[in-house]
Order: structure tokens, then C-alpha cells, then sequence
């Protein structure tokens, strides 16, 4: 299939490129939680409500929390578009008949500045969010999150006990 070493190396390279872009990818869910939104949407709005509600943010609070989510939303979602064309420009690289390392590479550099970009921005937004938030208020978000985790942990080990063995793990 591929000739020489330099075309394992590239295929190799565009795979990867994948999965970089692919982590690039900012989620496709928002705060405003309505229709347009989807479900998964609507889960995350009711998510920051309950925190909201948690720290017993004021209205204003609110106002600010909102207006910093939907600013990220929109900045992420260009982001989004951003690395869907990378996404597809590593396809098209990975299908011609000869695969450009460079290419690859290049294209690789992009997809880590863009995962980067990405997470720079949901930085921002979570300080934002923090410089409207009284640490009190700050605290009590933090001990409900901690407890959320520790009932996903108790859940998954749970799950766990419960599954089969993988077959690959299966004495032979």
C-alpha cells in the first residue's frame, strides 16, 4: 500500500492530524440551552443554572455570567468552523496519491494552535466568570462540583464491577 517509509510516516502523520483536530474541536453546546441549541445544550444551561443557583448569584451575576458564556459560544463556534476545514483539508491530504509529510506536519502545527486558541479562550471565560463570582460564592460551586465527581466516580466503579471482561483480557 505505501512504498516507502516517508508515506507510513505521512499516513501516520495525517492520523494523527485527526485526532488533534478532532480535540480542536470546541463542544457544540452553549448557555442559552433553547431549541436551536439541541439537547445537549439544554443539559449544559441547566448545569450553570444549578451552579447559579448554588452560589445564589444574583440577577445581575446572571446577566454577566450569561453575556460572558454566549461570548465564548460565538468565539468557539468560529473556532469550530476553523478546525472543520482542517478537518476536511487533512481528508483531502490523506486521499491524494501521494501524501505530503510537510503538508501533514503543517497542517498538525495548525490543528495544535487551533486546540490551543480553543483552550485559551475557555480560560478566559472561566476567569471572567470568577471576577463575578465572590469567593464565597466561588467555594460553594467548587464543593458542589467536587461532590458531582465523586458521585460520577462511585457511579463508574459501580459500572465497572458490573461489566464483563473485555475478551481481549479473558484467560486463555
Amino acid at each position: 500500500m505505501f512504498k516507502t517509509r516517508l508515506q507510513r510516516l505521512a499516513a501516520v502523520a495525517v492520523f494523527a492530524l485527526g485526532a488533534v483536530v478532532a480535540q480542536a474541536q470546541p463542544p457544540m453546546h452553549g448557555p442559552r440551552g433553547d431549541e436551536h441549541d439541541g439537547p445537549r445544550m439544554k443539559f449544559e444551561h441547566e448545569h450553570i443554572e444549578r451552579m447559579l443557583d448554588v452560589a445564589d448569584a444574583s440577577d445581575a451575576q446572571r446577566q454577566q455570567i450569561h453575556a460572558i458564556l454566549m461570548a465564548e459560544h460565538k468565539d468557539l463556534m468560529a473556532q469550530h468552523e476553523e478546525g472543520r476545514q482542517l478537518h476536511e483539508q487533512g481528508e483531502a491530504l490523506f486521499a491524494a496519491p501521494t501524501v505530503d509529510a510537510q503538508a501533514a506536519e503543517a497542517l498538525r502545527a495548525k490543528g495544535e494552535a487551533l486546540h490551543d486558541a480553543a483552550s485559551k479562550r475557555m480560560l478566559k471565560a472561566r476567569l471572567d466568570i470568577a471576577n463575578v463570582l465572590t469567593p464565597e460564592q466561588r467555594t460553594r460551586i467548587a464543593h458542589m462540583m467536587a461532590r458531582q465527581h465523586e458521585r460520577m466516580e462511585a457511579h463508574m466503579k459501580a459500572m465497572a464491577e458490573h461489566r464483563p471482561p473485555h475478551p481481549a483480557s479473558a484467560p486463555q
